[in-house]
């Protein structure tokens, strides 16, 4: 684990030449699992649109700044199909908790490890020095309870989540979906425009 915590951007995958398919991305959970026999610490899930680009990024809780300190880092993204329209997408992070005091995530105060992820599906532009289009995009505050000791919960922010939020990167405020595990409001969708 390196000491400095940058946006994470997986680069994308590439675009299917052959669907015409819809632009589906949709949060399913967030589950925590600081065991000694547990692979990652915080894992959330997603179905999304098979064969789109997509990207995934992880910030400090203002869903700005860039995760520092080196406590939360991004270990797995994996992509599998899952039917004819959608993919599975896992991305694994592991907690380094001894550096949770010095990260930009932590809050000492509750006890919270709060970072913001933001997953993109994407539309690469074709042409060299120009981005990629954002097609949809999923912002989430999300929060994990760390008792230093022992223990831990999990759950999503509060009025946060929002299948498809606006491009911009602002807060939705998605409805439906959502998981018993995570608490809070789920969030389903993939229309830039529908606002959850």
């Amino acid at each position: 684990m390196s000491n400095k915590s940058h946006p994470r951007h997986l680069g994308t995958q590439p675009l299917s030449p052959t669907a015409e398919r819809g632009w589906d991305l949709n949060y399913l959970d967030l589950t925590a699992d600081f065991g000694v026999s547990s692979i990652r610490d915080v894992t959330l899930e997603y179905e999304i649109a098979s064969g789109r680009a997509y990207s995934a990024q992880i910030l400090a809780d203002d869903c700005a700044t860039p995760v520092e300190g080196g406590a939360l880092e991004l270990a797995a993204a994996e992509r599998r199909p899952k039917d004819a329209y959608l993919d599975a997408l896992t991305l694994g992070y592991d907690v380094d908790k001894s550096r949770l005091p010095g990260s930009n995530v932590w809050d000492g105060t509750t006890g919270d490890v709060r970072f913001c992820q933001v997953v993109r599906l994407v539309l690469p532009s074709g042409e060299a020095g120009v981005e990629e289009w954002v097609i949809a995009e999923d912002t989430r505050r999300m929060e994990v309870h760390v008792n230093l000791s022992a223990g831990f919960g999990v759950g999503v922010a509060p009025g946060t989540g929002g299948g498809g939020g606006p491009p911009n990167g602002g807060l939705g405020n998605g409805g439906g979906g959502g998981s018993p595990n995570a608490g809070g409001d789920g969030g389903r969708g993939g229309n830039p425009n529908a606002g959850g």
